[in-house]
């Protein structure tokens, strides 16, 4: 891959995250996406939205949290349009992986905002929906 921000923006999450020091995120620009092997973006939104302590009124947290409730939101309007309520298009190969990283945002967007249209696409509104369903990562504070 040539684009480097992606990495460099993960980098520099990763380092906030552990160090504390906003040297680190200073000119980290805005928030990049992807949970694969080209794009790994999401994986520093991830340790800015988890990270114990963080200024929720931050830049740097809403950019991260805008970039992921974005995709959340695209991933409940492909649902509402798909037979059956999935959140995918097309089955290809690494189609377990996009279907996985749909759950991974969903579930950190469920985590930092409650809201339960996050939650009913993990899970289902069917007769018989799942329960008590270990997601043990997005639901440490509660359990269902």
């Amino acid at each position: 891959d040539s684009k480097t921000a992606d990495e460099l923006y993960w980098m520099a999450a990763q380092m906030y995250r552990a160090t504390g020091d906003e040297s680190y995120i200073e000119n980290i620009g805005s928030a990049n996406i992807g949970l694969d092997w080209s794009t790994v973006g999401d994986y520093g939104n991830i340790a800015i939205l988890t990270m114990k302590d963080i200024d929720k009124t931050s830049d740097i947290y809403k950019n991260a949290l805008t970039a992921v409730k974005k995709q959340a939101d695209n991933l409940i309007s492909v649902s509402g349009i798909m037979p059956y309520g999935v959140a995918i298009t097309k089955y290809n190969w690494g189609s377990n992986m996009t279907i996985a990283n749909a759950g991974i945002i969903l579930g950190i967007m469920y985590e930092q905002t409650f809201q339960y249209s996050f939650h009913r696409l993990l899970h289902g509104t069917s007769e018989q929906p799942s329960n008590k369903v270990h997601q043990q990562f997005y639901c440490r504070h509660i359990h269902l």
